[in-house]
């Protein structure tokens, strides 16, 4: 993941008035656990002494979270799952219901496949099967989609970075814009026989679409043995998304750990409040301490807020601590 933008979930942020979310991580912290309230910072210098939740109600801002998934022959092959007799890795993507489910709760998702479902060589130009969406069933129609899918074809992946970043819906300024995207093998569409030249073309899609305006975080993941093939273009790819390295998942348990990885390695950082007082009088918390107002941009620690918008911005260290994958209380007062 780029170092610019958030991941997409929180390991476990309490949401409004005490209620908590949670997603692949206990969520066993709550207002009694917090203890006195500290801090004198805030926008107004002004305290509050009950450590109970706010008053004033919040949305966080959800990302956009495009699944761009390896459909090529490939992944008709056997996966890795320590038996004499293994499902397709195609298949085994079906056991992903669960997380998608918890994954709706807190991102807009979607789901795009390379190449094209109904082509078995290298197109592109129909990859987009379930647009990016916060519908109810959003996960129901990805795991529909996938069902409906017989792998097949060659890996354009560059292609398909491409395809996504035109017509995936990843310019949404007001949001974090994220693809996972995630392969079982080489790239082989680009080039003819020359894997130096695949690379070349992978990454500088992963490039101009991790530079595009607005930018776009990408994440890159291996599934099964068979991707570790691939290992010097992964890795190339994941260097220029801005990671150390790209996610290798050699079974279905790794990969569904990784996807909770790369999920609870942070949490929202921008949030719309219900309502929208004079900034003297917001009030904002973390934990149990007041978070100061930033004195300027751009700002190391604290939060900006936008009163016009009713959004409230964590920046810096702040936002850093909410990201550390560990569960968080933020919320919201309104001073007298």
């Amino acid at each position: 993941m780029g170092s610019g933008l958030s991941r997409w979930v929180a390991g476990s942020l309490w949401m409004g008035a005490g209620a908590c979310l949670a997603f692949g991580t206990a969520c066993d912290m709550g207002p009694s656990d917090l203890g006195p309230l500290g801090g004198d910072g805030g926008s107004g210098g002004s305290e509050v002494g009950d450590p109970s939740p706010g008053n004033l109600g919040y949305q966080p801002v959800k990302p956009n979270v495009m699944l761009l998934i390896d459909r090529s022959g490939s992944m008709a092959e056997p996966a890795d799952c320590g038996t004499s007799s293994c499902p397709s890795k195609w298949n085994q993507l079906l056991t992903l219901e669960a997380y998608l489910a918890e994954g709706k709760q807190v991102a807009r998702l979607g789901l795009a496949v390379f190449p094209s479902a109904e082509y078995n060589g290298c197109s592109v130009s129909s990859g987009l099967l379930v647009p990016l969406s916060d519908a109810p069933d959003v996960d129901q129609q990805i795991m529909a989609a996938i069902q409906g899918i017989t792998p097949g074809g060659q890996t354009p992946i560059a292609a398909a970075l491409d395809e996504i970043g035109l017509v995936g819906g990843l310019d949404d300024r007001e949001r974090d814009n994220i693809v996972l995207v995630m392969t079982d093998g080489k790239p082989n569409c680009a080039c003819i026989d020359d894997d130096a030249c695949e690379k070349d073309h992978a990454v500088s899609a992963v490039e101009r679409l991790a530079n595009s305006d607005p930018p776009v975080d990408i994440d890159i993941i291996g599934f099964g043995t068979s991707a570790q093939q691939a290992h010097e273009t992964l890795s190339a790819m994941a260097t220029a998304a801005g990671d150390d390295k790209y996610y290798q998942s050699d079974t279905i348990e790794e990969l569904i750990a990784t996807l909770y990885e790369i999920g609870t390695a942070s949490a929202p950082c921008k949030f719309y409040l219900d309502e929208t007082p004079e900034p003297a009088k917001l009030i904002v918390w973390l934990d149990g301490t007041q978070v100061p107002l930033c004195p300027a941009e751009p700002c190391d620690s604290g939060y900006t807020y936008d009163l016009a918008e009713g959004l409230v911005e964590l920046h810096g260290a702040t936002c850093d601590l909410v990201r550390d994958g560990q569960p968080h209380q933020v919320w919201f007062d309104e001073a007298e």
